[in-house]
């Protein structure tokens, strides 16, 4: 899915297993600027996931934060510099994991984009 409104900031991989969020997140991100990619399952995720091609990686599963979390992992360690963030609707308690911790509180849009805007210009930045 691509915005025609904005200048392409790159490609973010988002996973939403709650298909209503998974458009409206996903039509927010296209009006600001970035390509989007969809998957509604952390399987599908993990088969789409290719080092480099996303700007960032936005989990927002409610069913099994665990394999979230393990799925972070495995694309931290095959690309350190990955930017993958956690969007959860309070503080969860996640497992141990080097993603952020993207807070969503109250559907907060402007919150959440200026989470994303802070990630994506940190995975721009050069190595």
């Amino acid at each position: 899915m691509r915005s025609q409104q904005d200048e392409n900031r790159g490609a973010i991989l988002l996973v939403d297993d709650h298909p209503r969020t998974l458009l409206a997140r996903a039509d927010i991100l296209m009006r600001r600027g970035f390509e989007v990619e969809l998957a509604s399952t952390i399987e599908q995720a993990d088969s789409r996931w290719q080092p480099g091609r996303y700007v960032l990686v936005l989990f927002a599963v409610r069913n099994d934060l665990r394999r979230a979390a393990e799925s972070c992992a495995r694309m931290k360690q095959q690309r350190p510099r990955q930017m993958v963030g956690m969007l959860v609707a309070q503080k969860a308690e996640l497992p141990p994991m080097d993603c952020p911790d993207l807070v969503w509180p109250e559907e907060n849009v402007d919150y959440f984009l200026a989470r994303v805007d802070t990630l994506a210009d940190f995975a721009a930045t050069p190595d």
